[in-house]
């Protein structure tokens, strides 16, 4: 059996020491209960950095894909598709770990539900895509992606949507049939699932080289989607939205077209993710 977790391997042995000194020490004179905070502490310890010892061991030793998300990724994953075969081993890997540290829910009727597989394994792809060229594809602590059938309200935004990367939180909520379809027909929807997790990146990241692009408006990223700025809007379900994750996600749609157009902007976004 593949273990995922080592911080809950670590957690037994741990326990055991503690009850035994319990066991041995209390109410005895032995001396024998100090050492209690021993394993006290190395437990709180292991809670407090589980997600990094799980992400270490992860990257150490990566668990299979599943055989139908390596299927769909031979069959729509097109950005997969375009690099090396030991990239593409690099890149499973990736969404293996992504999709063990992430914790994905289907919200319907005011009630959680699990997601698909497949459906995760959709929108996560969009994350390892940004993301390919770096260190760090985890995207900090934007643990929580919520998904629903419909377009939503939320306390932020009290008006129905279908994406929305909420920063206080850190959580992303998404559309399912916007999400699935954005990812597998890009020309014909536009691609939230990869404008949640670049809105969740450049607040990350806030720091990086990103170029200047108010001034270059919606035309670009018009011609590639192939839609109006307000065809997008509508979609995404706001009257505006922030024009650098626009063009972040109508590069990666389209990067050979927006280099053509955009040289200098398109090399600044090549450098910030090493793409």
């Amino acid at each position: 059996m593949k273990i995922r977790s080592l911080s809950n391997i670590l957690y037994f042995p741990l326990f055991i020491i503690g009850i035994l000194i319990l066991y041995f020490g209390y109410g005895n004179n032995n001396g024998l209960m100090v050492w209690i905070f021993v394993p006290v502490i190395l437990i709180v310890a292991i809670y407090v950095g589980h997600a990094q010892i799980d992400y270490w061991w992860l990257k150490k030793n990566p668990a299979p894909l599943d055989e139908p998300i390596i299927k769909w990724l031979d069959k729509f994953g097109y950005y997969y598709l375009s690099l090396k075969t030991d990239q593409q081993q690099e890149y499973r890997n990736r969404l293996s770990n992504y999709l063990f540290a992430r914790e994905f829910m289907v919200v319907a009727n005011k009630e959680q539900k699990p997601v698909p597989e497949d459906i995760k394994a959709i929108i996560a792809s969009q994350a390892i895509n940004l993301t390919f060229g770096l260190e760090d594809y985890l995207l900090d602590d934007y643990d929580r992606i919520f998904i629903y059938v419909h377009a939503f309200p939320t306390p932020l935004f009290k008006f129905l949507h279908r994406v929305e990367t909420e920063h206080t939180d850190k959580v992303i909520i998404l559309t399912m049939d916007q999400s699935v379809h954005g990812v597998v027909e890009p020309k014909k929807y536009y691609n939230i699932a990869l404008h949640a997790y670049a809105d969740a990146f450049t607040h990350v990241h806030p720091d990086k080289d990103y170029p200047t692009v108010n001034h270059l408006g919606w035309e670009v990223p018009e011609m590639i989607f192939e839609m109006t700025k307000q065809d997008i809007c509508q979609i995404c379900g706001f009257e505006n939205l922030d024009i650098l994750v626009v063009h972040i996600v109508a590069f990666f749609t389209n990067k050979s077209f927006y280099l053509s157009q955009l040289p200098h902007e398109g090399a600044a976004l090549s450098k910030v993710f090493n793409q």
